[in-house]
């Protein structure tokens, strides 16, 4: 079975994430949501994350999760046995993916660069003396991070699809959407 991984990165699309909907089940990471109110699981890792958009998000009935935050019907989750977190929630649920053992893993909108000068898809956070959320600053740390837990990744057998439209990641495999599907969709576990 394929578990997915939306994050926020500016390529992400509503199409790709509705081609994915009902192949394995999806998490959708801060506000990926608005492209993936299906799935499974929401997450963001911060507590400002959920101050700013979490009252805006109250129409989500899955599963929410935070490293960093509780409260609101939010559940901590702390990775487990990880020499790194990569800076960033798509990172941290591909660890929570691999923690609850699952074997192949899809990701979409993982640019984890500045995509045509964009941070995410929805542009940025705010950013002001109330508000102190990142604007992908730290991408080329993602990369390195990621890099490394890919190694981890392989030795534990996980297979791992990027279905990114743009990304700076090379340490998984590409596909697009389309192939992916064409490819899987027909066989679910």
């Amino acid at each position: 079975m394929w578990h997915f991984v939306i994050a926020s990165g500016p390529s992400l699309a509503r199409a790709d994430c509705d081609a994915i909907r009902g192949i394995g089940p999806a998490i959708a990471v801060n506000n990926a949501a608005v492209f993936a109110p299906w799935a499974d699981i929401h997450y963001a890792a911060d507590s400002p994350w959920w101050s700013t958009y979490g009252p805006k998000f109250q129409w989500y009935k899955g599963k929410r999760l935070s490293m960093g935050y509780s409260g609101n019907g939010v559940q901590r989750w702390r990775p487990s046995g990880w020499a790194r977190t990569g800076g960033n929630g798509g990172h941290h649920m591909v660890q929570y993916w691999a923690e609850h053992g699952a074997k192949r893993i899809g990701l979409l909108g993982f640019d984890h660069s500045l995509t045509g000068g964009r941070t995410h898809f929805f542009g940025d956070h705010p950013h002001n003396e109330k508000v102190r959320l990142g604007n992908a600053q730290n991408w080329r740390h993602w990369l390195k991070a990621m890099n490394e837990t890919a190694k981890d990744l392989r030795r534990m057998n996980i297979d791992v699809v990027n279905l990114s439209r743009e990304t700076a990641l090379t340490c998984f495999r590409r596909m697009t959407v389309e192939d992916f599907v064409a490819q899987y969709a027909q066989r679910i576990d």
